[in-house]
C-alpha cells in the first residue's frame, strides 16, 4: 500500500510540476513573463537598497490589478468557436501524424489572435508546436483549416479528449480561454521494417471447410473438371450438360482444400524486478512480431496471433479472415505478464494444432517452462521455427536449444531497430 500510495504521489506531483511549468511557458506570454521579472527585481530592490514602502506597495498593486484584469477581459473577448477535429485511427511509434482540424466563428463577434493546440496533460504526444496554432483574425461567420503536426514515441493506446483554444488579447499578458471536449482514441503500433524474406519450415495440411470461410483465392476450393458417377457421389455434383451430351452420369471434380496456415505465438512473460533491459527486448520483439506478420500478410497463409498479457490475445487473419491493421491493433495493446502464461496459452494453441502446419515462436528468454512448452507443441507434430529476442544470452545456450529444436535464431534489440531484409 506505501508503494502504491508513494506512485500516486510521484504521479500527483509530476502532474503539478507540468502544470506550473504550463503556466510559466504557455499561459504566461513574453510580455507577461516580463512582468514577473520586473516584479521579481523590483522587490529584490527593494530589500536591498531599502525603496519606500509605498512605492513597493504601489507597484505590487499595478502588478497585480494586470494578472487580475487581464485573463478577465480575455475571457470575455473570446468568442465561442465551433471545432471539428478529424484524428487518424492509428499510427507507427516514432511517426509524426496529424490531425485535420476545422475551426468555424459563429458566435457574432471576431476572433482575434487565437491559439489552439491538444491539451491532455497525461498523454505523451509531443506538438511540432507546443504553443499552438496561432489564428490571427478569424470573421464572424467565417472558417479556417490546418493540422496539428503530434509525435507518439512509444507503442500503445492513447486516449485524447479536449482541445484548447486560448487567447491573450487584449491586454497580452496572459492566455485564457476553454477546452473543447472531443475524446479520440489512436492505436500506436511498433514501429517495424518490412521483410523480404522469412524462411519457415511449411508444410500443408487438409483444411475441411475452413478455407471457404477464409476466401476464394490460391489453393480454396474450386473447379478442375468433370469424371464419371462414382458410388458415393453427392448427387449435387452432377454436371448434367455433360451427361445429356455423353448420356452416362458425369460429376464436377473440385481441387482439395490444402493450404499453410502458421501460428505467430508472442511471448510476453517478464518477471518482476526485472533488468531496464528487458522491457527493450519486449518492444523489439514486438516489433519483430509486426515485420513478420507484415510478411506473411503478404504471402497466401493463414496466420494465427497467439499472445497473453494481462487477458489472451488471439486473430485468425490472412485470407481475407482480417487485415495487417487488426494484427496491429493487437500489438499495439500487449502488456508483459507477470506470471508465467504458458498454461492458459496452451489450450488456446492446442485447440487449432490439428489445422497448423507450422508455429513461430518469439521468445524473451529460456528456462524450463518455455522448454516444456515448446515440447508439447513439437509433440502435436508441427514444424517449429523460434526466434529468441535477448541482448545478454550467450551463444552457448543457443546450441543447447538448437540440440533439442533444431535451429534457433538469437537476435538482440539493436538489430531488430536498425531493421532487417531477411530472417
Amino acid at each position: 500500500m506505501k508503494r502504491d500510495l508513494f506512485t500516486l504521489d510521484l504521479r500527483y506531483r509530476s502532474y503539478l510540476f507540468k502544470r506550473i511549468i504550463s503556466f510559466l511557458t504557455y499561459r504566461l506570454t513574453v510580455m507577461g513573463r516580463l512582468l514577473v521579472l520586473a516584479g521579481c527585481l523590483v522587490f529584490l530592490m527593494g530589500g536591498v537598497i531599502l525603496l519606500p514602502t509605498f512605492m513597493m506597495y504601489t507597484v505590487g498593486f499595478f502588478f497585480l490589478m494586470i494578472f487580475i484584469f487581464s485573463p478577465i477581459l480575455s475571457y470575455i473577448v473570446l468568442p465561442r468557436l465551433i471545432l471539428d477535429v478529424e484524428t487518424p485511427v492509428r499510427t507507427s511509434a516514432g511517426a509524426t501524424f496529424y490531425e485535420d482540424v476545422t475551426v468555424k466563428n459563429k458566435s457574432g463577434k471576431d476572433a482575434v489572435y487565437v491559439f489552439v493546440r491538444e491539451d491532455n496533460w497525461l498523454v505523451d504526444l509531443k506538438q511540432e508546436f507546443p504553443q499552438g496554432i496561432m489564428i490571427p483574425y478569424l470573421y464572424d461567420k467565417d472558417e479556417v483549416k490546418f493540422r496539428i503536426n503530434l509525435t507518439a514515441e512509444k507503442r500503445g493506446v492513447y486516449k485524447l479528449d479536449k482541445i484548447s483554444v486560448d487567447s491573450p488579447f487584449p491586454v497580452g499578458v496572459v492566455r485564457v480561454g476553454y477546452s473543447y471536449k472531443k475524446i479520440r482514441k489512436i492505436l500506436v503500433y511498433p514501429a517495424f521494417k518490412p521483410l523480404t524474406q522469412f524462411n519457415i519450415p511449411v508444410g500443408k495440411k487438409l483444411q475441411p471447410g475452413g478455407i471457404l470461410l477464409a476466401s476464394n483465392i490460391g489453393e480454396s476450393t474450386e473447379f478442375l473438371g468433370t469424371r464419371e458417377f462414382r458410388e458415393g457421389d453427392s448427387p449435387r455434383m452432377i454436371h448434367w450438360k455433360s451427361w445429356a451430351r455423353l448420356d452416362k452420369p458425369i460429376v464436377k471434380e473440385f481441387q482439395e482444400e490444402y493450404f499453410c496456415r502458421i501460428a505467430l505465438l508472442i511471448d510476453t512473460f517478464i518477471p518482476k524486478k526485472s533488468p531496464e533491459g528487458v522491457y527493450n527486448d519486449f518492444e523489439a520483439l514486438l516489433s519483430l512480431g509486426a515485420s513478420i506478420s507484415d510478411y506473411l500478410s503478404r504471402q497466401e497463409y493463414i496466420i494465427d496471433i497467439v499472445a497473453a498479457g494481462p487477458q489472451i490475445y488471439y486473430l485468425q487473419a490472412g485470407r481475407s479472415l482480417a487485415y495487417l491493421d487488426q494484427i496491429l491493433d493487437i500489438l499495439a495493446c500487449i502488456d508483459v505478464c507477470r506470471q508465467q502464461p504458458y498454461s492458459r496459452v496452451e489450450p488456446v494453441l492446442m485447440e487449432e494444432m490439428a489445422r497448423v502446419t507450422t508455429v513461430v515462436v518469439l521468445l524473451l528468454d529460456w528456462d524450463d517452462a518455455r522448454r516444456d512448452f515448446l515440447q508439447r507443441i513439437r509433440e502435436s507434430g508441427v514444424e517449429l521455427r523460434v526466434i529468441i529476442v535477448n541482448s545478454t544470452m550467450q551463444s552457448g545456450q543457443v546450441a543447447k536449444i538448437e540440440d533439442m529444436f533444431g535451429p534457433v535464431t538469437l537476435i538482440d534489440a539493436q538489430t531488430i531497430s536498425k531493421g532487417m531484409d531477411y530472417l
